[in-house]
């Protein structure tokens, strides 16, 4: 499978239901039942993914925090707490309020609100072209049981707007012990859109 300039929704659709066949069949299935670390999650999705796209110049890489082929870190740029409030960012399963308070509870290290906190990122998986820009698919996996569950909806959201990396697709994906649990919203890459629309 390639990704190429008109990989679209049904194409997200088909990767993403695939995706959960495969973490969910016989093998895999282990996994989410022993609510393992999400990293070894993320390493069973990029199996599936190193497979879909083998024959392709797209790379799939795990925790990839660096900027093309320099020693630059990704991050995002001019963040306070401040700044995250007055964002809107819209998700039909919880609430602008909520979703904010989850990420910032969970990023906050100084109640100055504007002061630029951590501002570097980590994305949990990505599709890419090395030393390119060319950015495809970007992933943030989470178990339904973390405490911090869809948090990385604002993350997702953040990167979109504050990193210039220009991804395709921004997806959220939470899995749970059975595969009724798992939840997938995704963000495209039109301007301002921060809309985020579920797939499953």
């Amino acid at each position: 499978m390639k990704i190429s300039d008109d990989f679209n929704y049904n194409d997200l659709c088909l990767l993403i239901n695939g995706i959960v066949e495969y973490l969910y069949n016989d093998k895999n299935i282990c996994l989410v039942k022993s609510e393992i670390n999400e990293k070894t999650v993320c390493g069973c999705i990029k199996e599936y993914l190193d497979k879909r796209f083998c024959d392709s110049n797209l790379s799939i890489d795990l925790e990839y925090n660096k900027v093309l082929n320099s020693y630059s870190k990704k991050e995002l740029y001019g963040i306070t707490i401040e700044k995250i409030r007055k964002n809107k960012f819209i998700c039909d399963i919880i609430s602008n309020e909520e979703l904010i308070k989850r990420y910032i509870d969970k990023k906050k290290k100084d109640k100055d609100e504007k002061k630029e906190f951590d501002k570097r990122f980590i994305p949990d998986i990505i599709v890419h072209e090395r030393n390119t820009n060319k950015n495809k698919l970007l992933f943030e996996v989470k178990k339904a049981s973390n405490d911090y569950a869809k948090s990385d909806i604002v993350k997702l959201a953040l990167i979109k707007k504050y990193s210039g990396l220009n991804y395709d697709y921004y997806i959220y994906f939470e899995y749970g012990l059975e595969k009724n649990d798992v939840i997938v919203y995704y963000l495209d890459n039109t301007k301002d859109n921060f809309i985020f629309k579920r797939i499953i």
